[in-house]
């Protein structure tokens, strides 16, 4: 102790002589603050204060100096250095307050506090997160009694601390995070160091700590880069998580007498630390307290201070939960006994996660009996992870009762269950023999005993079960005798392992019966006996399929056809594993294929398997294992009954200690290696006239297939193909299977017979022409034929190009020919064409008309006023024709032409100006409708004053339409109001229309006091009606409003918009329904919409569902509320799958939560074509919000407008009107106001949306299932459905 005095004080001696021969940090001269080395110094009029405390930098101070450099007051910054003042304006500095110079846009490069010689005190986050805070902090110079907790310099840069003598506190957290702390100098009287003081101080290598040090808090020196560290004498308490992560700390640690229960987690990934002394009074080891220690190689108590691996206390009583999981170095396989004192272990206490390394612990021998009490040991104290076969952890109980109790509590983990045991006597009892053999380990072979003294487990592989003395009359045929354990063959590997647990006792006896003869095992290639018997096997190397394997004999193996009751025979199950560098090898299957037939199943499996070529070879250490079961079947009368455990069962090499249950220590593993087979000749030759391929002598691999192919000249086939000098008949191709040995082939051909037909076409031959030829038949020249009142034009057909006078087939020719006759005849001069037209048009010239062979003719075709063409027959069949004529061209033949003609059918329109019909004016004719007149209209308050509209100069009373009539027709009532008296007030109403269309009247139009007045919109050839404003309010886009019992004047305007096809651009169609105008939102069960109300984001699933094309749900997503049950249950599964809509972090969908204007679009693009170079469209959208990319492009696609201020107000809740009015946008489509009017009471169910509700066409267009058209751009209904 007085030489870690010594050098404590010859530390501090050397660092301060240093510091007083050094200059404190000081900024140099010119400093402007312009960059970091040159910061400007803050002047006493530059800081905050108030009274005897700085609170930070002045704002008005900053605000000149960065003005003097021209640098933005707001977000650039200037870089600055402090020298804290004894007083400002006479005042004494005693503090700085808290939050002082933690925020604001300047950047503190360096502080000096030799002056401050009154600061008593710095606040919590004084200088918290100023990470260019850099150098030395000297506080020596200061009286500073006390650092405030809460990151006071946490997160600065600073390399180096000196405290002052007058410090008496620190507070928590004070030095956290300072990464590049190398240095701290803590004076003497500090008794305390503060919870997570230094907690992430990675560059604070060492550190020494006063003997007045009592107490280290929680996380003190957690995730620090100490490398080591001295613990003062005096050391009473220590918090949780003290140097928890400090990865660099290694050597010893030893920890003071003092501290008896070791905290948690105090240790816990400390990698490179290699060991630990403990008190030797220590009673409590805490949770995690060594977790993850990997590097280490001893923990032991002060009296065994010599010792390595685990040695605990003999006075511990608590072991916490991980308390050494993954600690020691990997591979150290330790023992380690946990003394009988020990009343608790907690879970995974010593668990090992060895990564593919060798385990920290190969045996845990526990002292303490179930008569002591075992309640404390949690049942997964001793859970570790299974590296690989033959790799345990024996967890070693006292006697049969401990381990009963403990492994009474199965907790699913089967290699720490095998593990677990105890040492047991093994008793073998022969007649009136009986051997003991002590301290065998339960569960594990019966060639493992354990020494309590050494705590060493011996394996002796020799070790065999004593001999069996056989009885004076001998075993049955087909048995003998063998020992055994719990109705269980034992072999020398046996595991002793009752099947059930309450048996388990101190001694274990193992008697002698009859057992069925093992079987006689043999190894077979391709079928064949391998002798002598070898499991290191070789097949042919030749591509084909060859199978290895075993055939097993057994006197007991027929199945007994006539059985009688008692009769046995026995059968055999086999399942084959592909071992390849020690693991699984790839017949063996993955989890996304099958394995091979045989591998990994009982089911499939058999004796053989096959080999297809050098993937299936196994050497150098890989193999096949094969395991064989073999099963007792015995006739019980009538029927047969099957042991349930197999009386023989082989060892296997991919489990640790073989298979518990093998009734024999003989492991089948098979080697495959390839060899080189041998080659025979086989003679191929062809004929003259053809080919075979390959020919002459062809060398062919034992057991492969060859073909040959034959092939004759041209004009020759093949005649017969020999095999070996047998004729297999006039065949192409021809393979020799599985050759064995040499082989002849031989080919030969003879000339093909071709074919002549021939088609005289009415002609007739005086000798005729060869049907028949070959290629070696003479040159002959075809007979010429002869037709009456024909000429022979020459023959056409096979190689000819038209026709041909003389055709000669040449030796040599080949294939078969077809040759036509071909005539010219006499033909007529002249042709007549009959022209017929019927009624309502005429046809010229008509009749029978002559046309000279060769000329065209034309014929014109005239329609009466009020007709048009119906059809065109040319010789009998409808033709159509461009304009009002037609032509037959290059006339060789007599024809025949009739036009008929239709009535022309003509529309009326009506505007009845808000009068009524008790009888329908016809709204068609045609030139042939009966002479009709206009029935007059009424209207209530109103005398009907005439029609005007087509053909008519002025109002008139009686409109008749004649018989003959033609043309489109629109009529317009108009109307006398009728007066009942008082004065003749009028009124202004001014109309005006928007560039697009036209409102008619138009101007300023006068209306009588109480009268009605109505407006017609009319949008041009690509517009469409975007809004009428009535007064300055929006009363939608309709075309036409009336203004009734007029009493003031009054104002009406409309604007047009272009109309836009369904997803021109968006590419909305390819998801939504934007074709069949289909409703997709409904009303509430009392009648109402709820136009103004907030939409869900449950209503906002369902709309966009409603319109879907394709409304299968792929992927189904969980939310915790929502429900199968639920109405909306099926559209918010259909977006999720798609992408559409998300849930929250916490699992839910939360349905009813309202929906904002920003959201319902950003679900709305999903659905859109991504759009290029989408700007900023709204004031209140800025390129940095989430949604801004969706807004501007919904933007951009036309379905949003704003508000007249420019904003788009992203965070407000968007309501259902607002919502129809988009989609509506999406989808181009807009509802017919004047179907609305005339079906009112038809498409409106709601009593809350009004004619005057500024979305009521919207709302209606959303809610009406309709069929349409569109003219001139605009949206026609024609019915509901």
């Amino acid at each position: 102790m007085l030489k870690h005095r010594f050098f404590t004080l010859l530390f501090l001696f050397v660092l301060t002589t240093a510091l007083l021969f050094s200059t404190a940090a000081a900024a140099p001269d010119g400093a402007d603050g312009s960059t970091a080395v040159a910061p400007l110094t803050v002047p006493e009029e530059g800081y905050r204060h108030s009274g005897s405390a700085i609170s930070g930098i002045d704002d008005t101070w900053l605000a000149e100096q960065k003005a003097a450099l021209g640098l933005d007051p707001d977000s650039d910054a200037i870089y600055l250095h402090l020298e804290i003042p004894a007083e400002i304006d006479g005042q004494a500095i005693q503090s700085i307050a808290a939050k002082s110079f933690r925020d604001g846009t300047y950047q503190l490069v360096s502080a000096d506090f030799t002056h401050a010689s009154n600061l008593q005190s710095i606040g919590n986050q004084a200088f918290y997160t100023r990470s260019e805070l850099g150098g030395t902090i000297d506080l020596s110079q200061t009286k500073l009694r006390s650092i405030a907790d809460n990151y006071a310099f946490g997160g600065t840069g600073m390399t180096a601390l000196i405290l002052p003598e007058t410090l008496s506190s620190i507070g928590s957290s004070a030095f956290y995070g300072c990464s590049k702390l190398a240095s701290v100098t803590i004076p003497d009287g500090i008794t305390s160091i503060g919870a997570h003081m230094f907690n992430g101080c990675r560059a604070l290598e060492s550190i020494v700590l006063p003997d007045s040090v009592t107490s280290i808090g929680d996380n003190a020196f957690a995730n620090s880069g100490l490398t080591s560290i001295d613990l003062p004498d005096g050391l009473r308490s220590m918090g949780t998580s003290v140097f928890q992560g400090a990865s660099a700390l290694s050597g010893t640690v030893v920890i003071p007498a003092s501290i008896t229960a070791l905290p948690n987690r105090t240790f816990s990934s400390c990698s490179s630390l290699q060991k630990v002394i403990l008190p030797d009074a220590t009673t409590v080891i805490d949770y995690s307290a060594f977790n993850n220690c990997s590097s280490m190689e001893s923990i032991c108590t002060v009296s065994t201070a010599d010792s390595t691996g685990l040695v605990l206390p003999d006075h511990l009583t608590t072991i916490g939960n991980q308390a050494f999981r993954n600690c020691f170095v990997p591979g150290s396989e330790l023992t380690a006994v946990i003394p009988a004192s020990v009343e608790t272990i907690g879970s995974e206490a010593f668990y090992s996660n060895q990564d593919g390394k060798a385990l920290r612990f190969s045996m845990l021998v526990v002292e303490r009996s179930q008569n002591e009490g075992l309640t404390g040991y949690d049942f997964y104290a001793f859970k570790w992870t299974q590296k690989a076969v033959g790799d345990l952890c024996l967890v070693v109980f006292p006697d049969a009762a401990s381990y009963q109790y403990y492994r009474s509590h199965d907790n699913g983990l089967s290699h720490v269950e095998d593990a677990i045991t105890y040492p047991y006597t093994a008793v073998f009892e022969n007649g009136s023999n009986s051997i003991e053999q002590v301290n065998k380990l339960y569960g594990q072979p019966l060639q493992w005993t354990f020494d309590p003294d050494t705590l060493e487990v011996s394996i002796d592989t020799t070790y065999t079960l004593p001999e069996v003395v056989p009885p004076a009359e001998g075993w049955d045929d087909g048995y003998l005798g063998g020992w055994i354990f719990d109705n269980r063959v034992l072999t020398a590997s046996s595991e002793i392992r009752y099947k059930q647990l309450s048996n388990c006792t101190d001694r274990i006896s193992f008697t002698v019966t009859q057992i069925v003869t093992p079987p006689a095992v043999i190894p077979i290639v391709d079928g064949a006996d391998v002798t002598p018997e070898s499991y290191d096997v070789s097949v042919w190397d030749d591509g084909k399929h060859h199978e290895i394997g075993v055939r097993l004999e057994h006197p007991l193996s027929s199945k007994p056809a006539e059985p009688q009751v008692g009769d046995v025979y026995v059968d055999f199950q086999y399942m084959w594993t592909d071992v390849v560098k020690g693991a699984q090898g790839p017949r063996m299957g993955s989890s996304t294929s099958w394995p091979d037939d045989g591998f990994g199943s009982w089911m499939t499996g058999g004796p053989t398997i096959s080999i297809e070529g050098a993937e299936h070879a196994r050497v150098d250490g890989d193999y096949y294992l094969l395991e064989i079961e073999g099963y007792l079947w015995e006739y019980k009368g009538s029927y047969w009954s099957k042991q349930s455990d197999p009386y023989f069962k082989t060892q296997t090499t991919i489990i640790g200690g073989g298979h518990p249950d093998a009734t024999t220590d003989r492991a089948y593993v098979f080697t495959v290696g390839l060899t080189a087979p041998p080659t025979h000749m086989i003679t191929a030759t062809a004929g003259a006239h053809g080919t075979i391929t390959p020919d002459g002598e062809v060398p062919v691999t034992q057991g492969s297939n060859q073909t040959f192919a034959i092939v004759p000249d041209n004009g020759y086939e093949i005649d017969q193909v020999l095999i070996d000098g047998n004729s297999i008949g006039a065949v192409a191709q021809y393979t020799f299977p599985t050759v064995s040995s040499p082989h002849t082939i031989t080919a030969a051909f003879a000339p093909v017979t071709y074919h002549i037909t021939y088609d005289l076409a009415g002609g007739n031959l005086d000798t005729a022409n060869p049907e028949t030829y070959t290629v070696e038949s003479a040159t002959f020249s075809l007979t010429t034929p002869t037709r009456a009142g024909y000429t022979f034009t020459g023959w056409t057909g096979t190689g000819l190009i038209g026709p041909t006078m003389e055709v000669t087939i040449e030796t040599g020719s080949t294939g078969d020919r077809a040759y036509t006759a071909t005539w010219s005849k006499n033909l007529p001069d002249t042709y007549t064409i009959q022209a017929t037209a019927g009624p309502g048009g005429t046809i010229t010239p008509s009749g029978t008309v002559s046309v000279r062979r060769g000329d065209n003719q034309v014929f014109e075709l005239t329609c009466a006023n009020g007709y048009q063409i119906d059809q065109i027959l040319v010789d009998g069949e409808t033709v159509t024709s461009a304009g009002n004529s037609y032509t037959f061209e290059n006339v060789q033949a007599a024809h025949t032409i009739t036009v008929s003609f239709v009535p022309v059918t003509y529309h009326i329109t009506y505007d009845l100006a808000g009068g009524k019909l008790d009888t329908a004016n016809p709204e068609t004719y045609t030139v042939e409708s009966t002479t009709f007149t206009l029935t007059a209209p009424i209207r209530a308050g109103y005398t009907f004053t005439g029609w005007t509209g087509t053909g008519l100069t002025e109002p008139t009373m009686e409109v008749s339409i004649e018989t003959g009539s033609t043309g489109d027709r629109t009529y317009t009532a108009t109307w006398s109001k009728n007066h009942s008296g008082g004065g003749n007030q009028t009124y202004a109403i001014r109309a005006e229309a928007a560039e697009g269309g036209s409102i008619r009247p138009s101007g300023t139009v006068m209306v009588g006091q109480g009268e009605n007045q109505t407006f017609a919109m009319t949008a041009a050839d690509g517009y469409q009606i975007a809004e009428v404003l009535v007064d300055g309010e929006a009363v939608g886009a309709i075309d036409r409003y009336t203004f009734q019992d007029v009493q003031n004047p009054h104002t009406i305007s409309v604007t047009f918009e272009p109309v836009s096809e369904p997803d021109l651009d968006s590419g909305v169609s390819s998801h939504l329904n934007a074709r069949d105008h289909l409703a997709y939102v409904s009303g509430y069960p009392d009648h109402t919409f709820g136009p103004d109300r907030d939409l869900t984001r449950a209503e906002a699933a369902q709309m966009f569902y409603n319109l879907l094309l394709d409304q299968k749900i792929s992927d189904r997503t969980v939310y915790s509320d929502v429900s199968d049950q639920a109405w909306y249950s099926d559209a918010v599964q259909a977006l999720s799958s798609l992408g559409v809509v998300e849930g929250y972090p916490d699992g839910s969908f939360q349905p009813d939560r309202s929906i904002t204007r920003s959201e319902f679009v950003a679900m709305a693009i999903r659905f859109a074509n991504p759009a290029s170079a989408c700007d900023t469209a709204f004031t209140d959208v800025t390129e940095q919000d989430w949604f801004h990319d969706a807004v501007s492009c919904a933007a951009q696609y036309g379905w949003l407008t704003g508000y007249p201020d420019g904003s788009f107000r992203p965070y407000d809740p968007i309501s259902r009107a607002e919502v129809t009015t988009v989609v509506n946008r999406m989808l181009n489509r807009a509802a017919d106001p004047a179907f609305l009017q005339s079906h009112a009471s038809e498409v409106n169910p709601f009593l809350d949306v009004s004619l005057q509700h500024w979305a009521y066409t919207s709302i209606l267009e959303a809610a009406n299932s309709h069929d349409y058209t569109r003219q001139s751009g605009v949206e026609r209904w024609s019915r509901l459905f």
